[in-house]
């Protein structure tokens, strides 16, 4: 061996006795580092979840909200995450509703205690919003009603009487009343009774006015629910929504006639209605409505007429399966009777009139004027992600 191979061979030893350190050195914060960055991912797809669910609820309230996000918490949580630290806070923003969650938890370290440092700080959150479901969140065909012309809405029809719920979303192009009653300005009927409720969000274009026989807007009566000067909508055939929808539903080829399978004297069997029925004219009008034969019927009924539309529901049942579709194109539409479930009513140039009650109505009216009878209700919109809890369009928006 000479002396310059020995020479060599002595820088390698002192090279590695120099980079050892280091490689052990990198190793263990290579270590430390992965763990922290695994928790903190972990930390955050919590904080995320709990955030979306929680705004789920803030339409119901704050408190739901925050409880519902406690829960995702509890489900999403190891044993890993006893010492975490999550604060909730409710940064509401005009007519959106916030939920933000905010965890903090020390890491411990494995390589770096020996350094002292035992642990590190880590804090994430998650913002998660609830839209109050104005005229630009929700799809026209989400409305539970919309009350697309100039003239008067009345909420609860002539006097307000009976127990009805609003579980779907309500646009009103014209002026907004909760019924006749309060336009006059009588007494408490006001405002809704107790037995009514409002869970959903009502938008108005008009611009603030007094509810008769009150001193303040109707937005200071019902703030949460409100909402003022939003752009009108267009329910005729102007509105590409709405001649799309028509033409999916109307069907020619199965034109009503005396000597239509479905026709009987007066009345009419909707179980042979298996295709969209197209009817020139009238097919009742007012109260001289076409009853619908007694039965139970499980399947779809769709009904397009040129002219008006009345049929009285009082002896048939229909699943919790099947959808009732009246369209008049330019007449109206009268409904009675309570045992209808899931239903869509549309008058891009006329009325439509309710009357009867017991039960829900599920589903889009949309009329240039819309009467509510007597009785008691339940309008709901299953296209509507809020559904009866009123919980709108929720985004995670941080």
């Amino acid at each position: 061996m000479n002396l310059s191979q020995f020479r060599q061979r002595g820088s390698i030893l002192v090279l590695f006795a120099i980079t050892l350190p280091l490689l052990f050195l990198f190793s263990g914060m290579a270590v430390d580092l992965g763990y922290v960055y695994v928790q903190r991912s972990h930390m955050q797809n919590s904080a995320d979840a709990a955030a979306l669910a929680g705004a789920t609820k803030l339409n119901t309230s704050d408190t739901a909200a925050g409880e519902f996000a406690q829960i995702y918490l509890s489900q999403n949580s190891t044993a890993a995450d006893s010492g975490q630290s999550v604060a909730i806070t409710y940064p509401h923003e005009k007519d959106l509703k916030k939920i933000r969650v905010e965890i903090t938890e020390d890491i411990p370290l494995f390589f770096f205690r020996y350094f002292g440092y035992n642990t590190m700080s880590l804090s994430v959150h998650a913002i998660a919003s609830c839209a109050s479901g104005s005229s630009g969140d929700i799809d026209i065909f989400s409305y539970s009603m919309i009350s697309g012309g100039d003239s008067p809405f009345y909420l609860l029809g002539e006097w307000g009487s009976g127990s009805n719920h609003f579980n779907g979303p309500i646009h009103v192009n014209g002026k907004f009343q909760f019924d006749k009653n309060s336009e006059s300005g009588h007494g408490t009927d006001n405002i809704p009774g107790s037995g009514n409720t409002i869970t959903s969000p009502i938008s108005i274009s008009a611009a603030k006015y007094p509810i008769g026989g009150l001193d303040k807007p109707a937005n200071q009566v019902l703030a949460k629910n409100f909402t003022y000067g939003t752009t009108k909508i267009d329910i005729t055939e102007n509105n590409p929504t709405i001649k799309a929808k028509i033409d999916a539903l109307t069907n020619k080829a199965n034109t009503f006639s005396d000597s239509h399978p479905a026709n009987v004297w007066g009345s009419i069997d909707v179980g042979k209605l298996t295709t969209p029925l197209y009817v020139t004219g009238n097919f009742g009008s007012g109260n001289n409505a076409k009853n619908i034969v007694s039965g139970t019927y499980n399947n779809n009924v769709t009904i397009v007429a040129t002219g008006d539309i009345s049929l009285n529901f009082s002896a048939a049942s229909f699943s919790s399966t099947a959808t009732v579709t009246l369209i008049s194109l330019t007449g109206n539409i009268f409904i009675s009777g309570g045992n209808v479930v899931n239903l869509n009513a549309l008058a891009p140039h006329g009325s439509i009139t309710v009357n009867g009650g017991g039960t829900t109505l599920n589903g889009w009216i949309l009329g240039q004027s819309i009467t509510l009878g007597q009785g008691s209700r339940t309008y709901a919109n299953g296209n509507w992600k809020g559904g009866a809890s009123g919980s709108g369009k929720i985004s995670l928006i941080e």
